[in-house]
């Protein structure tokens, strides 16, 4: 196995691709062409296409697309992962209206029955876009959205 002085093939991979198909459905054939890394020492976890092989020489800091930002079992898919893969999940998906999309992302919570999703992460969907992991909490449904959004829309 390919093996570099920074980055490693992580060695809890299906841990991880069985986490996902329990959750969200998401077959692990459908990541065959990729391969998850970690930096020793640091949480997070790497999504990378399989081709790609760090140097030695290197010394990178970052390789593909993090997937999660700390292991299991409380790592959570990251939102670039999510908007990338998440068309791929065949349950824990809400789809919201259009109009919910913009309130969600300045970080309000908008009502939501609970009786429709147990507890865990989902995926929050508007039309064909992901946007991001999101959650029901006392009746409501809440965006995990990066700060800058919020920033962003004022």
């Amino acid at each position: 196995m390919p093996c570099c002085e920074s980055f490693e093939p992580y060695p809890g991979a299906e841990e991880v691709w069985s986490y996902l198909r329990r959750q969200f459905g998401m077959a692990p054939e459908a990541f065959s062409g990729y391969r998850l890394w970690h930096y020793p020492g640091r949480p997070t976890v790497w999504l990378a296409a399989e081709s790609l092989v760090p140097e030695h020489e290197d010394d990178m800091e970052t390789l593909g697309l993090p997937l999660l930002r700390r292991p299991l079992p409380r790592g959570l898919p990251t939102t670039a992962f999510l908007q990338r893969f998440g068309h791929l999940a065949g349950k824990n998906v809400i789809r919201v209206d259009e109009d919910a999309v913009i309130p969600l992302m300045r970080g309000e919570s908008l009502p939501w029955d609970e009786g429709v999703a147990k507890a865990g992460p989902r995926i929050v969907a508007s039309g064909p876009a992901i946007l991001g992991r999101g959650w029901i909490k006392q009746g409501r449904l809440v965006l995990d959205a990066p700060k800058e959004w919020a920033k962003s829309l004022g």
